[in-house]
C-alpha cells in the first residue's frame, strides 16, 4: 500500500514555513511548483538512510549474482569485513537474516529494520573483538536491587 505524501504549494511554504517544516520532520512532504518539477522536503538523515539502503541493495545484488567460486558468506565479507569476527554459526545466521530482512525491506522500501539488523550484528562482532563472549556475560536475576522512584 503506497503512502500518500502531504502536499504544499511553494507559496504555502513561503507563508507558513514552520508548519511545513514540522510536517517534513515527521514524513517527507511534496512542495508543488508552478515553474518546475515538484520537490520533496525531508530530513537529511532520512535521505542519507535511503542512500545507504540503495548502496546496500547494490552490494547484495552483486553478491547474489557473482559467478566466482566463493560461498555467499565469503562474498559478504567484502561489504561487511567485520563478519570475520563472528563465529561460523553467527556468520550463517547473519547471512540468513540479512537475506530475509533485505527481501522484506526492499518490498516495502523501508530501510530501517535492515540497517538496524546490520548494526546489531556489527555490534556483536565488535563485542567479540573486545573479548566479550556469551560465557563472559552473566546476569543474576535472583539478586534484585531496590531503586528509588524518581521524583
Amino acid at each position: 500500500m503506497a503512502t500518500t505524501l502531504k502536499r504544499y504549494s511553494s507559496s504555502a511554504l513561503s507563508r507558513n514555513s514552520k508548519a511545513v517544516f514540522d510536517d517534513a520532520q515527521e514524513t517527507p512532504v511534496v512542495i508543488e511548483r508552478r515553474d518546475g518539477e515538484d520537490l520533496i522536503l525531508a530530513p537529511a538523515s532520512e535521505v542519507e538512510k535511503e542512500r545507504e539502503f540503495f548502496a546496500l541493495a547494490a552490494h547484495l545484488v552483486a553478491i547474489a549474482v557473482s559467478d566466482d567460486n566463493s560461498t555467499f558468506i565469503q562474498r559478504l565479507e567484502a561489504p561487511f569485513p567485520w563478519i570475520t569476527l563472528l563465529t561460523g554459526t553467527e556468520r550463517h545466521l547473519f547471512a540468513q537474516e540479512i537475506v530475509e530482512q533485505a527481501r522484506a525491506a526492499f518490498s516495502i522500501r523501508a530501510p530501517h529494520p535492515l540497517l538496524r539488523t546490520i548494526a546489531q550484528w556489527q555490534a556483536t562482532a565488535e563485542g567479540h573483538a573486545a573479548g566479550v563472549t556469551n560465557d563472559s556475560i552473566t546476569i543474576d536475576f535472583d539478586s534484585a536491587t531496590q531503586v528509588e522512584r524518581p521524583a
